[in-house]
């Protein structure tokens, strides 16, 4: 059985999971989707899972030279142990040359229950899903497999086969304007993946401003030294170079 959230918090979903049998879930909104396999989970009576969007990742050492993928993921209950590998599919922005060739640094982070203390540890890829965790890049989105419940982010080194990530651009102005009265313009800025299009705007309409034009697509182009931020106008692209701290 599937139970959403309230429309105010789209990024939850609840499933509950028999032993013998798969099961799969999906965030339609946000183009995400969990298939647990027959056999992953130990217990004999159903258990209930649930899996998070998160867009800030805690207490993760980014570097200068990666970027994160996708989504953050968080599966509960804590600490829960599959005993098959558990795929999950997530949407990014990442334009990479050989796909397939990437592969990503996958961070967990979970709460050790012995020590009651937060506990983040940071490897690469394994080279096969059977060796969770595994994450296989494709053009517009990613697979990665899990072996427990924890908080999951993947990050992608910027050298490794990556040469842009797509974004959007989106202006918004207050709902009412007065003439002659000066304004505050929120610019949203954030990676082109389904479903923060539809929160930013959530977000915007509880301050009463509304989208003061489409969004327009742009992209940054990574590399060493300078960045290169590359406007889509009408199909046409024309690329600035800017610097590297400008970069998000």
């Amino acid at each position: 059985m599937i139970k959403h959230d309230e429309p105010s918090t789209p990024g939850v979903v609840s499933v509950e999971v028999e032993r013998n049998a798969s099961t799969e879930v999906e965030l339609e909104e946000h183009g995400v989707s969990l298939f647990i396999p027959p056999g992953a989970v130990d217990q004999n009576d159903p258990c209930k899972i649930t899996l998070t969007l998160l867009r800030d990742p805690p207490s993760v050492d980014i570097r200068d030279d990666e970027s994160v993928a996708c989504y953050g993921i968080r599966c509960d209950p804590p600490s829960m142990i599959f005993r098959q590998p558990v795929k999950i599919k997530i949407p990014h922005s990442t334009l990479a040359i050989n796909p397939d060739q990437v592969k990503p640094d996958i961070v967990s982070h979970v709460w050790d229950s012995v020590n009651n203390l937060p506990r983040t540890s940071r490897m690469r890829s394994s080279s096969s899903p059977d060796e969770p965790p595994y994450c296989r890049l494709y053009k517009r989105h990613l697979e990665l497999y899990i072996g427990q419940c924890a908080e999951w982010w993947v990050l992608i080194p910027l050298e490794q086969q990556v040469i842009r990530h797509q974004l959007m651009c989106t202006p918004y102005i207050p709902e009412t304007v007065e003439r002659g009265k000066e304004i505050e313009v929120h610019l949203h800025m954030h990676a082109d993946v389904p479903g923060i299009d539809a929160d930013v705007l959530h977000e915007e309409k509880h301050q009463s401003y509304r989208k003061a034009h489409p969004s327009v697509p742009f992209s940054i182009i990574s590399h060493s030294g300078d960045v290169t931020v590359a406007p889509v106008c009408e199909g046409k692209k024309a690329e600035t170079k800017v610097r590297k701290e400008v970069c998000p």
